[in-house]
């Protein structure tokens, strides 16, 4: 026989199973197999179940349970499985939203010890906590203001080679700042971290940095910090002094050659080939 339709229309169906009995046989056989009555018949006329006398045998049906019946426990299968997909994806989903509730929820204390270093003051700040020592005690909040005026006045007026003092005591104290900020980012526990960059956060606070991964500097970088190394600060300010220094290792980079560039791009290169392997080796790196 020709194709058929998976589905049959109720039209047809009515006019093939009107004889006693058939109708019946083919509602109970299509609820077995968990199949409409449509579905049922388009199956048996395509296995050759049906005949043109009377449209409809009922028992080739019967002789063909036992293929339907496999089908129809392989349909229910393939349902369990997807449903034991669809629910051990949604337990693992519900796993980790309760981790990440409780995680939120906790409370972390934070002790002293846990807090990072503070920075130091810059060289006016260094240079106000000499000078107020040696002014009388403010004893109310309007002589306190007055002081902190007139020492911002007195800075102006002092010699440069006494703020170079201070910015020398500055730079000091800004290295020591340094090593111990890197020693406590490898040792603070990643939930004290978390913690203290949301409560910074919720301050308006910059966040914390974490423990440094030891990525090379790039060429330009390189470039950079010897051109710092050649002209080292004098009088300006920090920020100042940075910022000159930037924008003029930034223009001499663009003029460079790629030739001149290469003294400092193949070693940047070569460092970053090792550390991306040994990241690797240690598996924290994809491969």
């Amino acid at each position: 026989m020709g194709f058929l339709p998976s589905r049959m229309p109720s039209l047809t169906l009515r006019r093939v199973c009107l004889r006693p009995g058939i109708f019946s046989t083919l509602q109970s056989f299509s609820a077995y197999f968990n199949l409409s009555p449509n579905q049922y018949l388009a199956l048996a006329v395509q296995r050759n179940f049906a005949t043109a006398s009377t449209g409809f045998n009922s028992k080739s049906i019967a002789d063909s349970e036992p293929e339907l019946e496999s089908k129809s426990k392989s349909r229910s299968r393939k349902a369990v499985s997807s449903a034991e997909v669809v629910g051990k994806d949604k337990a693992k989903k519900n796993v980790k939203r309760r981790a990440k509730e409780a995680m939120a929820t906790r409370k972390v204390t934070i002790r002293p010890q846990d807090r990072p270093p503070k920075p130091p003051g810059t060289p006016y700040t260094l240079w106000f906590s000499d000078w107020s020592r040696s002014q009388p005690k403010p004893e109310t909040l309007e002589a306190a203001q007055n002081n902190i005026k007139q020492g911002a006045q007195i800075w102006w007026t002092i010699s440069e080679f006494d703020k170079q003092r201070y910015r020398e005591k500055y730079d000091g104290l800004r290295a020591d700042y340094n090593r111990r900020i890197q020693e406590w980012r490898e040792q603070v526990d990643p939930v004290i971290l978390r913690e203290l960059n949301r409560r910074r956060v919720a301050k308006g606070l910059s966040r914390i940095r974490g423990p440094s991964s030891g990525r090379p500097m790039p060429g330009f970088f390189r470039y950079f910090h010897q051109i710092r190394e050649e002209n080292p600060r004098t009088q300006e300010s920090q920020r100042a002094y940075l910022t000159a220094l930037a924008g003029r290792a930034s223009s001499q980079w663009k003029a460079m050659s790629d030739s001149e560039k290469a003294k400092y791009n193949d070693p940047a290169k070569a460092d970053f080939a090792a550390w991306r392997e040994k990241r690797k080796a240690e598996g924290q790196v994809k491969q």
